[in-house]
């Protein structure tokens, strides 16, 4: 009788242990991710709302359809996850002409916001704007910057620690044992 009371204590234990391990284990957050978001609404040419209009994204360095999408009841649509690149957005709906817009850059944890306004037409018409989604992140309030390789391998970095060029980043006020370097 000893001898179960002496295992049942000991699984006891050993339960506890585990709970309070998972309890305190950390949780992995998305506080910093790799790809970006596009957003934004569908409207008519009078400012009405397209509802049930046909979105899909193409990753223009690949040609590979990333995501397709319906506007919900208030002509927005919303595509997440996207890897960094260069974009084009074709939206369709029966009764106007196709709208294409390309050359939109996504860059690294950028919510960009794309409105498109269709014209009223014939489907086999289509309307073509180049460009890229703006750079103001309207979305959210994160600050980040993206430096291209060019501009790292000029810049007079006294080491070429990741430290240091996180340090690089506006609002951040540097790491525990890493000297702040500012722009």
């Amino acid at each position: 009788m000893r001898c179960h009371s002496h295992n049942a204590a000991f699984v006891w234990t050993i339960a506890a242990t585990l709970v309070l391990c998972f309890w305190l284990a950390p949780v992995p957050v998305q506080a910093q991710t790799f790809t970006a978001t596009l957003q934004g609404t569908v409207t008519d040419s009078t400012g009405s709302v397209v509802p049930n209009a046909h979105v899909s994204l193409v990753n223009e360095a690949t040609n590979v359809k990333q995501q397709e999408k319906l506007t919900d009841s208030r002509g927005a649509y919303l595509f997440t996850l996207l890897p960094p690149g260069s974009y084009r957005m074709t939206v369709e709906m029966t009764g106007f002409q196709t709208s294409v817009r390309t050359g939109m850059i996504l860059q690294v944890q950028q919510q960009a916001e794309v409105d498109v306004v269709l014209r009223v037409g014939d489907v086999s018409t289509s309307v073509a704007v180049e460009g890229e989604a703006p750079r103001l992140d309207a979305v959210s309030s994160t600050l980040g910057r993206v430096v291209e390789n060019r501009s790292l391998q000029s810049m007079p970095l006294t080491s070429r620690s990741i430290l240091d060029l996180a340090n690089l980043t506006p609002g951040n006020p540097g790491f525990a044992g890493a000297p702040l370097i500012t722009p």
